[in-house]
C-alpha cells in the first residue's frame, strides 16, 4: 500500500523536464532593463515584480490549480535604481537581482512535482513621468522538485518561458535566466524592459 502511495503520488506529480528545455541548476538572475540614452543619469526608481502560484503541472502541461494553497509563496525582491547611474554605450542601463534559484531552494515545497508560478512587473498606481512604458512582459517559471536522499523535497532547478512580450504581445520563447547571457549588458534573458522618456530635460 505504502508503495502504491508513493507510484501515485510521482505520477500525479512528475519532475521530469521535457526533452526540449533546458533545466538551470545554479544560478539564475532577473533583469530589469532600462532604455535610456548614454549619459544620461538615470532617475531614482524602483521596479518591484510579483511572482503568483498557479499549481502544480503534470507530463501533458495540464495544470491542478488546486495545488496553489499548499504552494509555498514566492518574493521577488525590489531593483532599485538610481544617480550616479547612467545610460551605457547600448542606450540602456541594466540591473539584476541576486540569485533567485537560492531564494527558490530556500522555499518549502510540500512534495515533488511541477511547480508553476507567473512572473509580471508591476505596474505602479502612481506611475513616474520619466517612463513611458512599464514592461508588460508575463513569464512562465516552473519549478522542478524531486524526493532528496532522505526523502524531503527538494528543489532540482527551473525553466523560464517567455509568455507576452514588453509590449504585451504574445511571446513565446524559452529564456536564458543565467547572468551573461545577454552578453552586451551581462544580465540574463529573464528581463523586464522599461522606455525612459523626460518631458522636460534631456542632457
Amino acid at each position: 500500500a505504502a508503495l502504491s502511495a508513493i507510484i501515485g503520488i510521482g505520477m500525479i506529480n512528475p519532475t521530469e523536464v521535457r526533452a526540449d528545455d533546458t533545466l538551470y541548476e545554479d544560478e539564475a538572475v532577473l533583469t530589469k532593463e532600462l532604455k535610456i540614452p548614454e549619459g544620461v543619469l538615470v532617475p531614482d526608481l524602483s521596479f518591484e515584480f510579483t511572482a503568483t502560484p498557479l499549481g502544480t503541472e503534470d507530463e501533458d502541461g495540464i495544470i491542478d490549480a488546486s495545488e496553489i494553497v499548499n504552494q509555498p509563496a514566492w518574493s521577488i525582491h525590489a531593483i532599485n535604481f538610481g544617480s550616479p547611474d547612467k545610460g551605457t554605450t547600448n542606450d540602456n542601463f541594466v540591473r539584476s537581482t541576486t540569485n533567485l534559484l537560492a531564494d527558490i531552494k530556500a522555499l518549502n515545497f510540500p512534495h515533488a512535482g511541477t511547480f508553476v508560478y507567473e512572473v509580471v512587473e508591476v505596474t505602479p498606481d502612481t506611475k513616474s513621468k520619466v517612463i513611458s512604458h512599464y514592461s508588460e512582459a508575463l513569464y512562465t517559471v516552473r519549478v522542478y522538485v524531486e524526493n532528496g536522499d532522505d526523502g524531503n523535497p527538494v528543489v532540482k532547478g527551473i525553466t523560464v518561458y517567455q509568455v507576452k512580450k514588453d509590449d504585451g504581445t504574445p511571446g513565446g520563447y524559452k529564456v536564458d535566466p543565467t547572468p551573461g547571457s545577454v552578453t552586451l549588458d551581462g544580465g540574463s534573458e529573464f528581463r523586464f524592459v522599461n522606455d525612459f522618456w523626460d518631458e522636460t530635460e534631456l542632457e
